[in-house]
């Protein structure tokens, strides 16, 4: 390799088909003589059938190993140049290790949405043969109380039985959704927009679960129906101020007698949308990362009238430095505090000179604050600490 930068470099191999992947390797420009050992692998031949018997071409057949701790390394490799099954539902998978376990899935080829896709943990290289089992999909649409489709909401579902929500959909812009690779029986059916709505009503073939908001349909149902009631809607104007970059600025209704916190949808720059309120309810809002170090904050909240103006205050200041351990270097920081009021703010940070500075605080409140720090390889450093405003704090990152 040559025109290359005094730098040091990750050089990666990519072994041939029948050998064993290759360890990268770190070098520094002008190195010489760097070996690479190849290690012939063992052959597995996989043997894929549909649920009639019957070989299914076309089918892509991905393996991963796993290290000591069960983790998948080596995802996807595209053994032998193609992973893709034969006219005869064969494939041939090389360089394979013979004492190491793998997670192997066998995707369905396009046009056979009746085959359910295939998932084998902890799988030791050999020749098998592998059967798919069918697959049903639930396709429906979800409108809001005024019968109005909801765009974007989240249709979760799971295995009557049990107690994880497994799989979700997300609704089009016709309020439409399809969830697909189920097995046969029944499912347990919630929907939301965000954190909002739940489902009141559905049809056609659904019937009401135990729990408020969940209904129960059976896998291979079309046309289902469902009604979710997204609540109140409220419009923020902010007078003497404005959002600043999207990375900082949030907006957010905390319930004052408990539950879930709304997050602001930003329509401009002084404008935020809130839905999903309850009526009689009291909220509190806050605004926070708004240019000129500005804020908004209001204890109680008024919503019945739909539409809210609200005066900015100038807000104080946390400013900080951030020690990492001797000689480490991340690509990124990010740091982020919150106060016992459910308010957040997001910091500006210098990387090069290891500083923060929190814009746009209350007076008199005390933070909580959380740093991260990350490098290209995954690697991250975390630390906390906290701090008044127009104060000033260190936070020291370690190792995770």
């Amino acid at each position: 390799m040559k025109a290359l930068g005094e730098l040091e470099y990750r050089l990666a191999f990519v072994a041939p088909p029948d050998y064993t992947p290759v360890e990268s390797q770190s070098a520094r420009a002008g190195a010489s003589g760097i070996a690479v050992s190849l290690t012939m692998g063992q052959r597995a031949k996989v043997t894929v059938l549909d649920f009639d018997g019957k070989p299914v071409p076309g089918c892509y057949v991905w393996v991963a190993r796993l290290d000591s701790d069960g983790n998948a390394i080596n995802a996807g490799r595209n053994w032998d140049g193609s992973n893709q099954t034969g006219s005869d539902g064969t494939l041939i998978l090389r360089g394979l290790l013979a004492d190491e376990l793998y997670n192997l899935t066998v995707h369905t080829p396009g046009g056979r949405e009746d085959l359910k896709r295939i998932e084998r943990k902890k799988w030791k290289p050999g020749d098998e043969t592998l059967r798919f089992v069918r697959a049903y999909s639930i396709t429906g649409s979800v409108v809001d109380q005024h019968g109005k489709p909801v765009v974007g909401a989240r249709v979760q579902h799971r295995k009557v039985g049990s107690k994880d929500w497994t799989g979700w959909a997300q609704t089009d812009k016709k309020g439409a959704f399809k969830m697909d690779q189920l097995e046969s029986g029944s499912y347990d059916l919630r929907a939301s927009s965000g954190r909002m709505g739940m489902i009141t009503s559905a049809q056609p073939g659904v019937e009401p679960a135990e729990q408020p908001g969940v209904v129960r349909a059976r896998a291979g149902a079309k046309g289902v129906k469902l009604t979710v009631d997204l609540g109140q809607r409220l419009v923020v104007t902010l007078r003497g101020g404005k959002a600043g970059d999207q990375q900082r600025r949030t907006a957010s209704l905390r319930p004052l007698e408990g539950g879930s916190v709304l997050q602001g949808t930003w329509k401009s720059s002084a404008k935020i949308e809130f839905q999903g309120l309850q009526e009689g309810k009291k909220y509190a809002l806050w605004v926070g990362g708004l240019d000129d170090g500005r804020y908004a904050a209001l204890e109680s909240v008024d919503t019945s009238g739909g539409e809210l103006g609200v005066e900015t205050e100038a807000g104080g200041v946390i400013e900080g430095k951030l020690k990492l351990p001797a000689g480490v270097s991340v690509q990124g920081l990010h740091v982020s505090a919150g106060n016992r009021h459910g308010q957040t703010a997001t910091a500006r940070v210098d990387i090069a000179a290891g500083t923060f500075r929190l814009e746009g605080l209350p007076h008199d409140s005390t933070w909580s604050l959380s740093a991260i720090g990350w490098q290209q390889g995954g690697t991250q450093y975390r630390g906390s600490g906290s701090g008044t405003t127009g104060g000033t704090v260190t936070i020291e990152l370690k190792k995770r």
